[in-house]
């Protein structure tokens, strides 16, 4: 007859509302975040589009290689030095823009 092995831990595995709760707790400052971001971008587009042709198409430009610069490397931010080149960088080529 087969036996069911004995958990590792004596805990119970958690339910299914538990773990929705705690996906909860982590999705909704991301989702938040990333809103508020995106108002950002918005509000910068209103300022910015009064400014002409140009100059939107600099700012957006500008934001697309912030947003490139900042994902490949973030993943490496143990070293403050690229992230701050990053960032000097892209506001550099918006300006230039």
């Amino acid at each position: 007859m087969l036996h069911q092995a004995a958990p590792l831990t004596a805990e119970t595995p958690p339910s299914l509302r538990a773990e929705f709760r705690a996906t909860l707790a982590l999705a909704v400052p991301l989702a938040a975040a990333n809103l508020l971001q995106m108002l950002v971008h918005a509000i910068d587009v209103i300022f910015v589009a009064r400014l002409g042709d140009a100059a939107l198409a600099a700012s957006s430009l500008g934001v697309a290689i912030f947003g490139m610069f900042i994902a490949i490397i973030i993943p490496d931010a143990k070293d403050k030095k690229p992230v701050r080149l990053c960032v000097i960088a892209s506001m550099v080529l918006s300006f230039a823009m």
